[in-house]
């Protein structure tokens, strides 16, 4: 879907966080985050299983006092299913759609496939809007 549309000004940014679930590092030791290891070690695996072209930013955190900027941004959005009292991030791959002026359109949780995107009223109607 990211080569389908990329030339439209579609992108995906993906924040990697240590904020939810265990995992097990290459030792085979618990560790806290669903994805062990620094960011060049996850950035390499997304890389190299995944073949994903787009960009891998540093781990941030999502909920807390410590939320970085750019979730303070995509939580403080005013939407259907998120106000100001109900808008923390309930688990990784939580998806924010963005519009080409930077407002926060709409919010999907992890559950969510990115294939239903892929539809005329959804990633082609928001890649038209200016």
């Amino acid at each position: 879907m990211y080569n389908k549309y990329k030339d439209q000004g579609f992108e995906i940014l993906y924040f990697p966080c240590k904020q939810f679930g265990k995992s097990t590092d290459e030792h085979g030791n618990r560790v806290d985050g669903q994805e062990p290891g620094d960011i060049a070690t996850v950035q390499a695996a997304y890389r190299e299983k995944f073949h994903i072209p787009w960009s891998i930013f540093d781990f941030v955190n999502v909920n807390g006092p410590e939320t970085c900027d750019v979730y303070k941004f995509l939580r403080s959005a005013e939407l259907k299913n998120q106000n100001r009292e109900k808008n923390a991030v309930e688990w990784n791959f939580g998806k924010f759609i963005v519009g080409k002026d930077g407002q926060v359109l709409k919010r999907y949780g992890p559950g969510v496939p990115i294939t239903v995107f892929d539809a005329e009223d959804k990633l082609k109607a928001w890649l038209a809007m200016e």
